[in-house]
């Protein structure tokens, strides 16, 4: 087995707030997780798990970070992206993620 992480980085979007979205459609599972407000966002962005709404949910406001560690399997921390959601206060705004696989 190779040790070797690998950093990956991409956006997510809120089209239309108040319409959660998952940071990924499809199970993803990784190391460690950054999500970071995008600087542009005007209003706050929510992080949660599939109830997240502009009342319940994690934070962000612009430029704000969020860590994420996951629970312990097979020797490794595992997160899974498909069980994270966000959604906003304002359409169009969203998170930059990063993350090792």
């Amino acid at each position: 087995m190779d040790d070797k992480r690998e950093l990956r980085t991409f956006k997510k979007v809120v089209a239309t707030a108040g319409t959660r979205v998952q940071l990924s459609t499809t199970v993803k599972h990784v190391v460690k997780l950054s999500v970071k407000a995008l600087s542009t966002n005007t209003n706050l962005i929510y992080i949660g798990d599939n109830t997240v709404s502009n009342l319940v949910g994690y934070q962000l406001s612009a430029k704000e970070v969020m860590e994420l560690s996951g629970v312990f399997a097979k020797d490794n921390f595992i997160f899974d992206l498909s069980e994270i959601y966000i959604d906003s206060a304002v359409n169009g705004e969203g998170v930059t993620v990063s993350y090792f696989e």
